[in-house]
């Protein structure tokens, strides 16, 4: 018992001085960085705040996880300049972080935690903030969701890109159901499938800098019309 004991202190002695029992999860790897977020993160980290409204739970979808994962790897060599996939039928949030600190857990939360800019009584972002990818996450006719966590090149941070199916954001709807005279993201003004999220009516089309001022993380999102998806898409090819 005595040896045990001494081995099991040796162990806990060895470990880095930021790690303990209950984050283990945060270790880096060789390189000095963490590793890339698991689809049980992405998901538990959605279903958390799908359950403080009382939301069915969303499954995993691996082919949408495959979508997801085939954009970002397009956007490798130039990952903060967030574009969304052309032409896309379903929902997407896109979130590009310089710093290691950032995962799934994290990335979702942060969009969950825009719950505070949502007015649902008039379905709009307040203060020329922004809100569409918590009234995403928490659309009630979205039932999947597949995310990617990627490694940018040239270590230039972290890319995550989740798509949702059925989309949400749909123009003039709400995400608990209704339709209302403004918009969370509102229709583009051109024939791209991205829109200009409500608040930030100089963003590039479907994106906005949440952090102006130091720019080592941004965000965004899109809207869709009603009955987007054409019914010759199929999950199965993508």
């Amino acid at each position: 018992m005595w040896g045990f004991a001494t081995l099991a202190t040796i162990l806990l002695l060895s470990l880095p001085d930021h790690a303990d029992s209950t984050r283990l999860s945060d270790l880096r790897d060789s390189i000095g960085r963490r590793p890339l977020s698991r689809p049980t993160e992405f998901l538990a980290a959605h279903n958390k705040i799908r359950a403080m409204h009382n939301l069915t739970s969303l499954s995993w979808n691996r082919m949408l996880a495959r979508y997801a994962r085939r954009w970002a790897n397009t956007r490798l060599d130039d990952c903060k300049n967030l574009e969304h996939s052309p032409n896309s039928p379903f929902g997407e949030n896109l979130f590009w972080g310089l710093r290691d600190h950032w995962n799934a857990s994290k990335v979702v939360k942060y969009w969950g935690d825009e719950v505070q800019n949502y007015d649902p009584l008039t379905n709009e972002c307040l203060n020329n903030s922004v809100c569409g990818h918590y009234t995403q996450i928490v659309w009630n006719t979205t039932q999947s969701v597949g995310c990617t966590h990627a490694l940018c090149n040239n270590n230039e941070g972290h890319l995550f890109v989740c798509s949702y199916d059925p989309p949400g954001n749909i123009y003039y709807q709400g995400p608990f159901g209704g339709r209302f005279g403004k918009c969370i993201v509102y229709p583009p003004s051109s024939d791209r499938s991205s829109s200009t999220l409500s608040g930030s009516p100089h963003a590039p089309t479907g994106i906005t800098a949440i952090t102006a001022n130091n720019r080592d993380f941004i965000s965004g999102t899109t809207g869709h019309p009603a009955n987007l998806t054409p019914p010759k898409f199929n999950l199965n090819n993508v």
